[in-house]
């Protein structure tokens, strides 16, 4: 059995959501910048700022999705 270090996760599609029902996480180093906002937030965000937060939880993003689809999930392995 092959040991793999880590999994690659390719996906292409989209979800369209309630801006109120998704998170988002800063990852800045900004101390003044809220840790975990709401979608209602993050569009009132100028770009530079945007580019500071991620989506929290993908997952959690799909369960609250108004409408998802996906083009392609490819999962595969890789031994670095």
């Amino acid at each position: 059995m092959n040991k793999y270090d880590n999994l690659i996760i390719e996906f292409s599609g989209y979800l369209n959501v309630s801006p109120n029902s998704v998170r988002f996480q800063y990852v800045g180093t900004d101390k003044r910048f809220q840790p975990v906002i709401n979608g209602n937030k993050y569009v009132k965000l100028t770009e530079k700022e945007k580019s500071e937060y991620i989506l929290e939880s993908v997952a959690k993003t799909i369960e609250v999705a108004e409408d998802v689809d996906f083009d392609e999930i490819k999962v595969m392995t890789c031994d670095d």
